[in-house]
């Protein structure tokens, strides 16, 4: 045997590819159950989300340290989109977005991709509310989505 120490191993490199088909599917859906989209890091696939699910993984996030960094815009074909970026208080567990890059925009966390449309009726381009994480067309949307939001 060798005295000599082995050399680091390399980090397992990986390669990223721009595939729209996932994207192109989520914006034809006209299904008002179909929300949000976003990346599985544990089995690497992508699902999606309606209103309750959403706002339930926004909650745990939150209670696992996970909190938004910023809210981009984001447009494909006629659609608007809110491409919500959140990051984990311990930087070694963000790891590259695949959704984030799949949206043409570089992040290190977690993302998910909110149709912008009323999270209680589905009327399309409604504004963001004051978090920026979801949208309500009227103030009676909003009521009537606030506990469930909040």
């Amino acid at each position: 045997k060798s005295d000599t120490p082995k050399p680091p191993e390399e980090p397992k490199s990986r390669t990223l590819v721009r595939d729209n088909a996932i994207l192109d599917e989520f914006d034809q859906s006209r299904d008002p159950e179909l929300l949000v989209l976003y990346h599985h890091l544990r089995d690497r696939s992508f699902d999606g989300f309606n209103s309750s699910e959403y706002h339930a993984q926004m909650l745990r996030y939150y209670a696992g340290g996970v909190s938004v960094v910023t809210v981009v815009p984001r447009r494909i074909r006629d659609n608007n989109y809110l491409l919500v970026c959140l990051a984990n208080k311990k930087q070694e567990l963000n790891t590259l977005c695949e959704l984030s890059f799949l949206c043409m925009r570089q992040f290190v966390g977690f993302s998910m991709l909110v149709k912008k449309r009323c999270f209680v009726c589905s009327k399309p381009d409604a504004p963001p509310c004051a978090c920026q994480c979801a949208c309500f067309c009227s103030k009676e949307c909003a009521s009537r989505g606030r506990d469930e939001h909040e």
